[in-house]
């Protein structure tokens, strides 16, 4: 009888936001955060647990996110890039025996990404017989994409800001690249996030 597959989510959202001048994580988005908003999202999938990786300004994001039912990873090496808290993501699994069929990766500041499209990862994952489920957005494949559990070990030696895209260019042969056309836009910028705000308050029935 074959064990039916688990699947884990990863937040990666340990980043400083300088670029924003904010504490990015915690800007307001509908009745939540960009962070919560993410979290809800994560939660409705198939996934079968979602971590957070936090970083910079941790105390404070802990505050706001530590009652959703999510299990929290602080990753003291975030200024060193994001390797690093897909690093340490995978060391918080191994430390503590959790076994995951494979796990998801995904970001916190593209607050258009749908619980739809992280099912559609996972049944692609699930269907096909590729390793790594990655989203192909303008030629460039990335996250959010799937990893089974035998590039754990690749991905745990991550320790600088490529992540795992380095992981899925040296194994495109066993990449399954998902288009789609959810908005995968991510928020870099203070302008940019209330471009987004305005545009969906107007979207948003009277």
């Amino acid at each position: 009888m074959s064990c039916k597959p688990s699947f884990a989510i990863v937040i990666l959202a340990a980043g400083s936001s300088s670029r924003m001048g904010k504490i990015k994580q915690l800007l307001p988005w509908g009745n939540t955060s960009l962070l919560g908003n993410s979290i809800s999202i994560c939660k409705n999938s198939k996934a079968t647990n979602v971590f957070v990786v936090l970083g910079a300004n941790y105390n404070k994001i802990k505050l706001e996110v530590e009652n959703k039912d999510v299990v929290l990873i602080k990753n003291d090496s975030w200024d060193k890039g994001m390797g690093t808290s897909i690093k340490s993501a995978l060391n918080y699994f191994k430390e503590r025996d959790l076994n995951f069929s494979a796990v998801l990766f995904t970001l916190a500041d593209q607050p258009f990404i749908t619980t739809k499209y992280y099912n559609l990862l996972f049944d692609s994952y699930k269907a096909s017989e590729k390793g790594i489920i990655a989203t192909e957005l303008d030629e460039k494949i990335g996250v959010p994409a799937i990893f089974g559990s035998n590039y754990y070990r690749g991905l745990m030696k991550l320790d600088s800001d490529i992540g795992a895209k380095q992981i899925i260019k040296e194994n495109i042969d066993d990449v399954k690249s998902i288009m789609s056309e959810v908005d995968f836009t991510d928020i870099d910028t203070f302008e940019v996030y209330e471009k987004l705000v305005k545009q969906t308050q107007k979207k948003m029935p009277n």
